[in-house]
């Protein structure tokens, strides 16, 4: 039995949200043809940019992907070996996924640039770097400078984060890293959005639920997808799989409608 919380997009059409439809089409025709790029995925947490960079890593990577939808097959040697503990170079691309959270200085960054320019003369590069704005503005992100600019025919990819309270806002990016690479937004997802792929997903997870109880799931965990998922993973492990009204009352607050201003954490949520 899958559990929620390991649950990734396996697909493009898994990356939903209609705000975020231009950004993924754009990104999926990319894949489909196989074009060089030099992005930044940018947005509030759990909007999908991790998911949109890894899924594009192994898109570019699998070995017979969808024609029309650049949709990696899943069943080929490369795409079981794009994940993101495996970095290497027998991949279709020299393949290198780095977590700028770990807090790598400049010498480790420049390691594994210099790396990917030796491995460079005989592999296409594909490197995504998660949280790139973690990385030490004025050392770490300089390292990749050149390395944009020298492997133009080659594949970088970057996931930033903005915060939440200055949507899209530049945080802590160098200037000249910022200016270099296209940006792609993504935006919060609607409620019903996030219901709708719930309802989708529950069944493989081999859980039982309604649109109503979902609603009031995503409403009451602020719209956050991964909140989500761990709330029915817990309704999964000790509810027999249901996640009701009546387990969803005792894991989370009631609604607004139950509260009043000053005690409800959710009376200052404007969106």
């Amino acid at each position: 039995m899958q559990r929620p919380t390991n649950w990734r997009p396996r697909r493009f059409s898994d990356l939903i949200g209609r705000k975020n439809q231009i950004a993924v089409k754009a990104l999926q025709a990319a894949a489909r043809e196989r074009r060089s790029l030099a992005i930044l995925l940018l947005g509030p947490p759990g909007t999908g940019k991790t998911s949109c960079g890894r899924l594009l890593k192994c898109s570019y990577n699998c070995l017979k992907p969808d024609l029309v939808t650049a949709d990696p097959c899943w069943t080929c040697t490369n795409c079981l070996q794009c994940d993101p503990e495996y970095n290497g170079a027998w991949l279709t691309y020299w393949t290198y996924e780095i977590d700028a959270a770990q807090k790598l200085d400049r010498e480790a960054v420049s390691e594994i640039v210099e790396e990917a320019k030796s491995e460079a003369v005989f592999y296409p590069t594909f490197m995504f770097v998660d949280e790139f704005s973690r990385l030490d503005e004025g050392t770490a992100q300089p390292v990749f400078l050149k390395f944009v600019e020298d492997l133009k025919q080659n594949v970088f990819i970057a996931a930033a984060m903005s915060d939440e309270g200055h949507i899209f806002r530049r945080l802590k990016i160098h200037p000249a890293m910022y200016d270099r690479l296209d940006k792609y937004f993504f935006f919060k997802l609607e409620i019903d959005e996030v219901v709708e792929l719930l309802l989708r997903l529950l069944p493989s997870w081999e859980m039982t639920s309604d649109a109503d109880t979902l609603t009031q799931l995503v409403t009451r965990t602020g719209r956050s997808f991964r909140e989500c998922l761990q709330k029915l993973e817990l309704a999964q492990s000790v509810n027999e799989g249901r996640m009701d009204r009546a387990f969803l009352d005792q894991i989370l607050p009631p609604p607004r409608a139950d509260y009043d201003s000053d005690a409800n954490p959710y009376a200052d949520d404007s969106e």
